[in-house]
């Protein structure tokens, strides 16, 4: 009888663990799988993203199971669509599946954005872009 009983408490115990384990770990692991199921299947061309490795740009193309995402002006790379891990960071109310979009370019000005092109251009590019960004600024002030 004694034996009996002991074994019912271990087995209950065991039944304890597992429950324990499931509420812990693989319920709030489906969910997050979920989320990002349902974030993938949301996203659409030109929106802004941050790849699992850090890298920001705007969804160029979608394919079945990749997506091309424009780096910049002449930089597009192919990724697997499960590399997508924010979609619309830093816009508030935005979708994502984990962070608050808090990364290296949330924050960055338009212009800021403007001169991490240069990083791509040769040097006549970018004297040609400055010229032309001086002109636009001239008329501008003639125009007030």
């Amino acid at each position: 009888m004694e034996a009996n009983s002991s074994m019912w408490s271990m087995l209950l115990m065991i039944v304890a663990m597992v429950a324990i384990f499931y509420f812990l770990v693989i319920r709030p692991n489906k969910k997050q799988q979920d989320a990002h199921k349902k974030l993938l299947e949301g996203l659409r061309q030109n929106d802004v993203v941050v790849t699992t490795s850090g890298i920001h740009g705007t969804v160029a193309r979608i394919n079945d199971d990749t997506v091309m995402v424009k780096v910049s002006d002449r930089t597009e790379i192919e990724f697997s669509k499960n590399a997508i891990q924010l979609v619309n960071p830093g816009a508030s109310g935005s979708v994502s599946a984990a962070g608050s979009g808090s990364g290296a370019g949330a924050g960055k000005s338009a212009q800021q954005f403007e001169d991490d092109d240069e990083d791509f251009m040769t040097e006549e590019e970018i004297a040609e872009k400055r010229r032309k960004k001086k002109l636009k600024k001239d008329s501008d002030k003639e125009s007030d």
